[in-house]
């Protein structure tokens, strides 16, 4: 051992974590959050592709090609973007930012894809609507068991 390190505090296995500025912390939770989402989406999304807009697999393919292709064209892109500006940051603001923006945008093609494809399952938001609308506002009261076999 030599006299500089007697002088150090042992910290233990995660003591370097606490010498971590904000920043990094806030950037790390940032990125694993949206991580999380992204992978959410993209494992289910072809999924969704297939069983209820009926899209074949290979224009499924297409689809991943040219999005792939899109995210590398704009890592390049971004990458030549930040070092002409000598700025990450916003850059990094800005991406991270259209994904946030990006994500509702799945939930409202779920019922753009019902208005075209007229798929309705028992616990979609819609056929509860339509189920409740029918016992609401029918000439004649139906028990509920009724009406949900007309609306199939």
């Amino acid at each position: 051992m030599d006299e500089n390190s007697k002088n150090v505090p042992s910290r233990g296995r995660l003591g370097w974590a606490r010498n971590l500025p904000r920043n990094v912390w806030a950037v790390s939770a940032t990125s694993f959050l949206m991580d999380i989402s992204s992978e959410m989406v993209i494992n289910i999304l072809p999924l969704f592709l297939s069983n209820v807009l009926g899209v074949k697999t290979n224009i499924i393919g297409i689809i991943e090609g040219i999005a792939e292709a899109t995210s590398s064209l704009l890592k390049l892109f971004s990458g030549w973007l930040s070092d002409k500006l000598r700025s990450r940051k916003w850059i990094a603001v800005a991406g991270y930012g259209l994904s946030a923006l990006a994500k509702p945008f799945f939930y409202f093609a779920i019922f753009l894809s019902r208005s075209t494809v007229r798929l309705e399952y028992p616990h979609s938001l819609s056929y509860q609507l339509t189920s409740l609308k029918k016992f609401l506002f029918s000439s004649t009261a139906e028990p509920a068991s009724k009406i949900d076999e007309r609306a199939s």
